[in-house]
């Protein structure tokens, strides 16, 4: 994986090409639409895609002549290539009018989150509370994606939403530190999670007492997913829900 910012300014916008494109379609890129987007010679754009290929950063299927990125190429794309995209207006008055109505329990705004994720992500949402409680939604959005037609990656991905314990892991490791974190495939230790991205936030359930708990919220999809809007909304999410917990008096 990718350490230090090792490409150079054509290397950069290949790269960035071929994942952007690639999280739209779903297909190999190939060298001649890069080169129509560049306006360099498919030569010019074939020897730069062989550069990358070289140093892992994409790779090519067997049954195509185009390219896909690897693991070490979205962890790159998203370390220095990626531009967040602004949470719309549109949906800031979605979630606003989700969580317009009172809620009475931590239940209800777990099962609330994990939901809205579902719906405004097209991935899984998932939503936990310190290992007390734990919400799941929406696992059957991926079940239409290209990545998952194969009956054995269905089956895997089944067995991770069944168990969850490989889940609950991640997410209670994730509350050590804030911020946005992202999990991409490989880089994690559990073979359920391969081809699979995890983007997870935390936030505070309440700050008033000794006793303050964390929660974590977050989605899982393929690794070909939008993370350019995807990490600001979920961002925008907890912060949200920190906000629908510190209104809700019985905390």
């Amino acid at each position: 994986m990718a350490e230090t910012n090792i490409l150079d300014k054509r290397q950069k916008e290949v790269l960035g090409i071929i994942i952007a494109t690639h999280i739209h379609s779903a297909a190999p890129i190939g060298s001649g639409l890069v080169s129509d987007i560049l306006d360099l010679s498919s030569a010019t754009i074939r020897n730069v895609m062989g550069e990358l290929e070289d140093m892992g950063y994409i790779c090519k299927p067997h049954t195509s002549a185009g390219r896909v990125p690897t693991t070490d190429g979205y962890r790159y794309y998203v370390d220095y290539l990626l531009k967040l995209n602004r949470v719309s207006e549109r949906q800031r008055r979605f979630v606003e009018q989700e969580y317009n109505e009172a809620m009475y329990s931590i239940e209800a705004v777990l099962g609330k989150i994990s939901h809205l994720l579902s719906v405004m992500t097209r991935q899984a949402g998932l939503a936990c509370v310190s290992n007390l409680k734990f919400y799941l939604e929406g696992t059957s959005n991926m079940l239409d994606m290209p990545e998952f037609k194969n009956p054995q990656r269905i089956k895997k991905l089944l067995r991770l939403f069944d168990e969850k314990d490989e889940l609950i892991k991640l997410l209670d490791e994730d509350l050590a530190t804030d911020g946005v974190k992202i999990h991409i495939s490989e880089e994690d230790r559990f073979e359920t999670l391969k081809d699979l991205s995890l983007i997870t936030a935390n936030y505070r359930v309440m700050d008033k007492a000794a006793d303050s708990k964390k929660g974590s919220l977050g989605i899982i999809g393929p690794v070909r997913m939008n993370y350019s809007a995807l990490i600001p909304l979920i961002d925008f999410l907890a912060k949200t829900i920190e906000e629908v917990f510190d209104d809700m008096e019985m905390l």
